[in-house]
């Protein structure tokens, strides 16, 4: 969303950010003065768990010829991948009620982030703090209910990622969540459901999960700040969720816009069936002092639906996405189309598989593009799931 005029950005800017330290400063305080008077030893042990999953995928998928051609040829046929973590579990309950929870969650391959999560949780009537490593209001209140969230099978961005290759003159991201900070350390806050309705802020230093200790700096996305909210109640024998959040940070680039993304999502359930609609914006960054556009904003649609039948489920989602940017940049006019259909059995107690079909469209949005600078293409993955 732009703003007429760069004191309009600031103003708002200052009052979101004024308010979300506020709120979690002020809450925070009153946490600790009751854990500190009330919080006398509890009676219970901290209690200790392990649980964890590990998945094995297969898939096979084909790009289009052309683009298959221009890129050397047979660009990713078949991947063969395991994805797996184990998360370490503590929990207690001090004797006035507050509760407090910790996990660590390990990645089961080496690679750079080998800590998935890290996190503390205190609540107690007062609501909830979240501190540390971990997903932020706008991805646990809003992306729960997101139209590719009723997959039964794959997650769509793992095909639009390992498998069907978007060419790179076309900015579109496959990820439709609405968070900028990741599971960068930070501190959050919930408020109790009333009447249904709950609220989540936070705020994070800055887009570095790693970093530690945590501070602000001007080479990273910094001064992060969350708000979501979102609203469940039962009409008619159904379920109804309906979600918001929006997201904001500092530019790390100099003469560039904040960075901003907000979504929406509703979903109702009834009985075996689940329907899912959301819509994801991500903003276009313009250079202040020109007002072009620096880096293309993404529109995304998504909807999903899935059906319950005894140990077997199937689903159907499509995400439709959109650049945003001035008429005549490079990413005017790209769009990527995606559709998948999943079945899922449930073969035990904590085992599944799935087999996941997916057909994605990425356009290159700009007139007479050269063959090869688009591409469309299928996959088919097999996936076996066992949790603990």
């Amino acid at each position: 969303m732009r703003f007429s005029s760069i004191e309009n950005r600031f103003a708002q800017h200052s009052f979101l950010e004024g308010l979300m330290k506020k709120q979690l400063l002020t809450t925070t305080a009153l946490v600790a003065a009751g854990l500190v008077a009330f919080g006398t030893p509890a009676m219970a042990k901290v209690k200790g768990s392990v649980n964890g999953f590990v998945t094995g995928i297969f898939s096979v998928g084909e790009n289009d010829d052309a683009f298959d051609a221009a890129q050397g040829g047979n660009l990713n046929s078949f991947v063969s991948a395991t994805d797996s973590e184990v998360h370490f579990n503590a929990s207690t309950a001090l004797d006035n009620g507050v509760k407090i929870k910790a996990r660590v969650e390990l990645e089961g391959e080496t690679q750079a982030d080998q800590i998935d999560e890290t996190w503390m949780r205190i609540s107690g009537s007062f609501g909830e703090f979240r501190f540390g490593e971990a997903d932020k209001p706008v991805d646990t209140m809003v992306l729960g209910s997101a139209g590719h969230g009723a997959s039964v099978g794959m997650n769509h961005r793992f095909h639009t990622g390992a498998i069907f290759t978007t060419p790179g003159t076309v900015s579109i991201t496959n990820n439709t969540s609405s968070d900028i900070s990741g599971d960068a350390g930070g501190i959050q806050y919930y408020t109790p459901r009333v009447s249904g309705f709950q609220l989540g802020v936070s705020y994070t230093p800055d887009n570095n999960q790693d970093a530690q200790p945590r501070q602000n700096t001007n080479a990273r996305t910094s001064h992060i700040k969350s708000i979501a909210a979102n609203y469940v109640t039962a009409f008619d024998g159904a379920k109804i969720t309906i979600a918001g959040g929006y997201n904001e940070g500092k530019n790390s680039t100099v003469d560039q816009d904040d960075i901003e993304r907000w979504g929406a999502a509703v979903k109702v359930s009834t009985g075996p069936v689940e329907v899912r609609a959301s819509y994801h914006e991500i903003e276009e960054v313009s250079t202040i002092s020109t007002g072009a556009t620096a880096t293309a904003g993404q529109e995304t649609v998504e909807l999903g639906a899935n059906y319950k039948m005894g140990k077997n489920a199937f689903s159907i989602i499509m995400v439709d996405a959109e650049a945003v940017a001035d008429t005549g940049n490079a990413a005017d006019g790209d769009e990527m189309t995606t559709i998948m259909v999943a079945y899922r059995r449930t073969l035990g107690p904590g085992v599944s598989w799935s087999l996941s079909a997916l057909t994605a469209d990425a356009d290159n949005g700009v007139a007479g593009a050269a063959s090869g600078t688009s591409n469309s293409g299928e996959a088919i993955s097999s996936r076996l799931t066992v949790k603990w």
